[in-house]
């Protein structure tokens, strides 16, 4: 996902989670990593549409966030160019189906 952001303008997105914090999935799986806790509508991500509440951040310009911390992560969003290139992976819920 590429955002372009406004100079001195934030990019509309807060993130949660980070090295040593795990989240605890209904399953007990504990997922790590940055996850994306809120997006501002009026913002460009809000406006792109395609970044989603609870997408896992991988990459931020190819600077790999899988196992940072919380401090590194906004760190690296705030460096990263214009567009802002972002890999992230999308928690999709299935129903369960009973057979």
């Amino acid at each position: 996902v590429e955002l372009f952001r406004e100079p001195g303008k934030s990019l509309g997105i807060s993130i949660v989670g980070g090295r040593g914090m795990g989240s605890r999935l209904s399953n007990g799986e504990v997922m790590r990593g940055i996850f994306i806790k809120h997006i501002l509508e009026d913002s460009p991500a809000g406006q792109n549409g395609t970044l989603k509440t609870g997408d896992r951040i991988v990459e931020v310009d190819g600077v790999d966030l899988r196992d940072a911390s919380h401090e590194e992560a906004v760190e690296a969003i705030r460096k990263a160019g214009n567009p802002v290139s972002f890999l992230v992976q999308s928690i999709i819920h299935r129903p369960r189906v009973s057979l």
